[in-house]
């Protein structure tokens, strides 16, 4: 006598085989979310029919094509305009701007030259240097933001650099003494950050300015007390006079031109030079000889010096008075 089946053997054989599907299928699908991309382009076809009430299936046919290896690339060229003044007068002399900083606006054009789609797409900049220094100025934003570049596109970028007190004295007067170099970067689609295999530099001169200013006041030795306030033959009247480099460069060989009884300043008669004002730059220095000869060697931008002139009053300027 045969085996008998148990009366329920087909409904659980049925669950038993739809938990397998069901198993079979979540296993596929977690393996194709985590299966990388390959290196060619994999295509299969079948082909069904049916013969009667059968059904007819042919063997799978597949062709792959090969796919070109993913190279993200980056270039970026630059350039800058010349140094813009606040005020629109004077080369930058950084006094009188009422406190607007005077700029220089660079442009950067970056471009994909790989041969996948670029995110995130950015120059790259530490800012200029001034003679070789680096720039304590502040440069701003980069116009737009951020951009998605295909293969073979192109974005250009500005950013505008506003420039510091330092910045102009370091700079000013010297042929492309503000350098610049700067870089960009993107990420590929596998989250890839790339930078251009060479940046790019570029320079501007910041014109030369130089000037000065002189402020010349006087103290009046009223020693004999005949005419008080009045200068007298025998009395003494010193003159200072208070230079300040007000243009954005060193000046030598800083001098006094006063005419007194129709004759400059007298050799001697110079009792006083100081430097009152270092300003923001060191090499204010006078180095001739003898000291206190009228002469001061090299004065800084923003530096003051004083000179004083120990005037004896003639008998010709009460004549002439």
């Amino acid at each position: 006598m045969k085996d008998q089946l148990p009366p329920d053997f087909n409904i659980r054989k049925n669950k038993l085989l739809r938990r397998f599907s069901a198993s079979t299928t979540a296993l596929m699908v977690f393996a194709a979310q985590v299966t990388p991309a390959l290196a060619t382009i994999d295509n299969t076809a079948t082909v069904n029919g049916t013969y009667g009430v059968s059904p007819v299936t042919a063997s799978s046919s597949l062709v792959q094509v090969p796919v070109v290896t993913a190279a993200g690339a980056l270039t970026v060229t630059k350039s800058a305009a010349l140094p813009t003044t606040a005020n629109g007068t004077d080369p930058l002399i950084v006094d009188g701007n009422g406190g607007t900083p005077d700029t220089i606006t660079y442009t950067y054009t970056v471009k994909n030259t790989g041969n996948v789609t670029l995110t995130a797409v950015a120059p790259t900049d530490a800012g200029p240097t001034f003679n070789s220094i680096a720039g304590t100025g502040t440069l701003g934003a980069f116009s737009p933001a951020p951009v998605t570049l295909a293969p073979n596109a192109t974005q250009v970028f500005t950013a505008t650099y506003s420039l510091s007190v330092l910045d102009v004295y370091r700079g000013a007067g010297i042929a492309n003494g503000v350098s610049n170099t700067a870089s960009a970067t993107g990420k590929t689609p596998g989250n890839v950050t790339i930078t251009p295999i060479t940046p790019a530099t570029a320079t501007t001169t910041i014109a030369a300015a130089p000037k000065l200013a002189v402020v010349k006041t006087k103290v009046l030795d009223d020693t004999n007390g005949t005419v008080a306030g009045k200068a007298e033959v025998g009395e003494f009247i010193d003159y200072t006079y208070a230079v300040t480099n007000t243009g954005n460069v060193a000046i030598s060989g800083i001098s006094i031109t006063d005419l007194h009884e129709g004759a400059n300043l007298a050799a001697g008669t110079v009792k006083n030079e100081t430097l009152t004002t270092a300003g923001p730059m060191a090499g204010s220095v006078d180095t001739t000889s003898p000291l206190n000869n009228g002469i001061w060697t090299t004065i800084q931008p923003g530096a003051t010096v004083t000179f004083t002139y120990h005037h004896l009053v003639t008998q010709a300027e009460v004549d002439g008075g």
